[in-house]
């Protein structure tokens, strides 16, 4: 099953560059060369910087390298300036060192002979190599598993309580209202009522441009402040009464969108204006199955 799963995803990957001849020839040669289920890879890897969206052609999260295929756009001198750019705010934001491999020669204005790119091909995956032992040799490296688990919601559900120290990430509004009990096939919303005292929250805490609203949380985690981006009045007041048990709607920096716990929260009256609501962590964790939430919670003092 788990070599099912590998092979899958395999074809899956491919398909996903199957526009570009070079660059699919280049990333389908290198994972054919290296031959190794141990070592997970990624094509058309999303990531975040500050001055917007990437993507790299070839990741491999064990090593924090990825493959750069350059085509012919990339030999001009406007691109290869843009192209170094890139790879620094690639490296500041989530630490990923670049490997380059050109298969376009400009002063010939012409793409080099596969046998040539063969050759850098088995230089790169001789680096893979290396890296790999030298992992190995470390006691640091860990084989690649297809995991299923890691966004299941089951992993909770005999739990009393999760906390954040617990990094509770799930994939799914559905997944997150399953812990509480709810089984719903669907639910899209960003509000659900758990009883008289809380709600289960899923606020965007990330910019879309779709979006009338503009979420934010503090950068010490204890506060989350909601306003609308055109600065106008909040039509529904605030519900004072109600815990929010937050599962904070994000994208990582690598493009995927989670809902992650962040905390139990209570309106702030005193902070609150008609354009600007404050909630404050009052729990970092939650009781799953009593109806007092804070009951087992690790209560803020």
């Amino acid at each position: 099953m788990l070599q099912l799963d590998k092979d899958e995803y395999f074809l899956e990957s491919l398909s996903k560059i199957k526009h570009k001849k070079y660059e699919l020839y280049v990333v389908a040669k290198v994972l054919f060369i290296l031959n190794d289920p141990e070592i997970e890879f990624v094509c058309q890897q999303y990531v975040k910087t500050l001055t917007g969206r990437n993507f790299v052609d070839l990741y491999f999260p064990q090593f924090k390298i990825y493959l750069k295929v350059n085509e012919d756009y990339h030999g001009t001198e406007e691109q290869k300036q843009l192209d170094v750019i890139r790879d620094r705010e690639i490296l500041e934001s989530v630490g990923l060192e670049p490997h380059e491999l050109n298969v376009y020669d400009p002063k010939t204005l012409s793409f080099l002979p596969l046998s040539l790119i063969d050759q850098k091909i088995e230089i790169f995956c001789e680096r893979i190599r290396i890296l790999k032992t030298k992992s190995v040799n470390e006691g640091s490296f860990s084989p690649w598993v297809v995991d299923r688990s890691r966004y299941a919601p089951e992993q909770y559900l005999d739990k009393l309580k999760i906390s954040v120290s617990e990094n509770v990430i799930l994939r799914r509004q559905v997944d997150v209202l399953q812990l509480f009990g709810a089984k719903y096939k669907g639910w899209q919303r960003g509000w659900w009522v758990r009883d008289k005292q809380s709600a289960v929250w899923f606020p965007k805490l990330y910019n879309l441009k779709s979006s009338i609203w503009n979420n934010s949380l503090s950068d010490d985690g204890m506060e989350i402040i909601e306003t609308k981006k055109d600065g106008s009045i909040i039509k529904n007041p605030p519900n004072y009464n109600i815990h929010r048990i937050v599962f904070a709607h994000y994208k990582n920096n690598f493009g995927q969108t989670v809902y992650k716990f962040t905390g139990v929260f209570e309106t702030q009256s005193n902070l609150c204006t008609k354009q600007r609501h404050v909630h404050r962590l009052i729990s970092t964790s939650v009781n799953l199955k009593n109806e007092n939430i804070l009951n087992y919670a690790q209560k803020l003092s």
